[in-house]
């Protein structure tokens, strides 16, 4: 563990300013965007901090307890506003900091997709397009000026997504990321749980799952009802989103999740 945390550390180099977003087709590369991160992105506008330390312990968490091939991992909440999506495009960036490791990042939440505002990029075509077979991968698959992050965004919002993530195109999507790009993590940002059944699809397709809980905000039955749908030997951990720092010193937590009998 300790060489994976000094190579996380040695990677801490503050990045500030802008990102820039390339759209390769074939063997030429666009510029799509250069707009500013969002500073709530902590694992990049300030690496040193406690709520950055946390999200590197739950990429270290994964790597040093979960099979090598094993590389695809949702992330979800019980309800809306948790801060799930927040906390896709945190971990995603930590996996992309880590050494030999890359990082694929997909919102895969139709209804309110909100990775490309994070990232700070407008882009008028994402997985939408693809699964309705209005555009092949290359147009949605976006590498981004973080080294080894790359993006594909929701696009259009949709109301009802069940269809479309349902879909064999859908499946074959991961696989082709999974077979295409093998030292990459797939980090796939879901709906919530509780409110929608499109999570319930993704949760087949994934190697394990996270659980993001807001301190103070997120009801015990809620969590409770949620974990009832999801595959126990999945969960890798539950991240505690908003804690109040008085109390704990830190702003994010994670904890791993056990199975009770």
């Amino acid at each position: 563990m300790s060489r994976v945390y000094e190579a996380l550390k040695k990677a801490d180099a503050e990045r500030k300013g802008s990102v820039r977003f390339t759209k390769e087709e074939g063997t030429e590369v666009h510029l799509i965007e250069d707009l500013k991160l969002s500073d709530i992105l902590v694992t990049l506008k300030d690496p040193k901090s406690q709520a950055a330390e946390q999200f590197k312990k739950v990429c270290i968490h994964i790597l040093q307890n979960s099979p090598a091939e094993k590389k695809t991992i949702l992330i979800t909440s019980a309800l809306p506003l948790e801060g799930k999506s927040v906390s896709s495009a945190n971990l995603a960036i930590v996996f992309a900091q880590t050494p030999e490791i890359h990082a694929i990042l997909i919102d895969a939440d139709l209804r309110k997709p909100n990775l490309h505002k994070l990232l700070g990029v407008s882009i008028d075509k994402g997985l939408r397009d693809y699964l309705e077979g209005s555009v092949p991968l290359s147009e949605i698959f976006y590498k981004t000026s973080i080294p080894k992050l790359s993006l594909i965004p929701a696009g259009r919002p949709l109301k009802s997504s069940v269809e479309l993530l349902s879909s064999f195109r859908m499946k074959s999507l991961i696989n082709e990321l999974r077979e295409r790009y093998p030292k990459s993590y797939i980090i796939i940002d879901s709906t919530p749980i509780l409110l929608t059944s499109e999570s319930d699809i993704l949760l087949n397709q994934a190697d394990g799952i996270i659980v993001v809980v807001e301190y103070g905000k997120t009801q015990r039955d809620a969590l409770e009802r949620s974990l009832k749908f999801l595959d126990k030997k999945k969960i890798v951990g539950i991240i505690f989103n908003k804690v109040d720092y008085k109390l704990l010193r830190y702003n994010y937590g994670y904890s791993h999740y056990y199975n009770e009998k």
